[in-house]
């Protein structure tokens, strides 16, 4: 991209699938693990790619800066961050190991956050296909530990653009990650909830989600699942 401009990609999901025209072929591309969350001094992981196909599979891994702007996750190639080998042959029933490695031998200041995306890659374009089938993207969570990393997270309820929307503002120097959320009213019943996987507040960012409409109320508050554990916190709005 032109300058370094950043790539801004939604990660509401950790998988997608991207449609490629060419010989139909059902994709069975697994990824263990789903994220990798290295603790304090530990440079260096492995990635396995399956291959639950009878045909052979080509698979890409690259990994990118991932940073959080305007409320909105975004990716930049990174450098300080490899992957060995970046592409792979796996064949049917079989496995293979990527390794990750961060250059730099010194702590971080804070939590480092990348993503890892792992494509198949399409097989050679046949003269007269006219199929089309889905193959699979992964992106993998990526952090690399400081010393020391807490999370610290001021939640606010905000109106934006497409409606009512929940504001995380992490202060502190490690993620959260957020699942199963709810906004409750004084009596403790539901005006709005997002099941499942709601996405990360990374540190030092600001992360909005929208909510969805719901009937205004007082003494709101927000309980959530994370893996710091749960939180049950007052939600002040604009």
């Amino acid at each position: 991209m032109r300058g370094g401009a950043a790539l801004a990609i939604l990660l509401a999901a950790t998988l997608s699938a991207v449609p490629v025209p060419h010989a139909a072929h059902a994709s069975t591309l697994r990824v263990s693990p789903v994220g990798l969350d290295l603790p304090p001094g530990q440079n260096a992981a492995t990635l396995s790619l399956f291959n639950d196909d009878t045909a052979p599979l080509n698979v890409q891994v690259r990994v990118f800066r991932w940073s959080q702007r305007d409320g909105k996750d975004v990716l930049e190639p990174a450098t300080g961050v490899v992957v060995s080998p970046p592409i792979s042959k796996v064949t049917p029933g079989a496995a293979r190991t990527v390794r990750v490695v961060r250059l730099d031998p010194k702590l971080p200041e804070r939590q480092e956050t990348y993503r890892l995306i792992v494509d198949e890659l399409p097989p050679p374009l046949g003269e007269n296909s006219r199929s089309v089938t889905l193959l699979m993207r992964h992106s993998i969570p990526l952090f690399f530990a400081a010393s020391g990393d807490r999370a610290k997270v001021e939640w606010r309820l905000i109106q934006s653009e497409g409606g009512p929307a929940l504001m995380a503002s992490n202060t502190g120097g490690r993620h959260l990650r957020i699942a199963n959320l709810r906004i409750r009213d004084a009596t403790g019943a539901v005006l709005a909830e997002r099941k499942g996987l709601v996405g990360y507040a990374l540190p030092g960012s600001k992360m909005t989600w929208p909510t969805g409409p719901f009937q205004a109320a007082s003494g709101l508050r927000l309980t959530a699942d994370t893996d710091a554990g749960p939180i049950d916190a007052p939600l002040p709005g604009d």
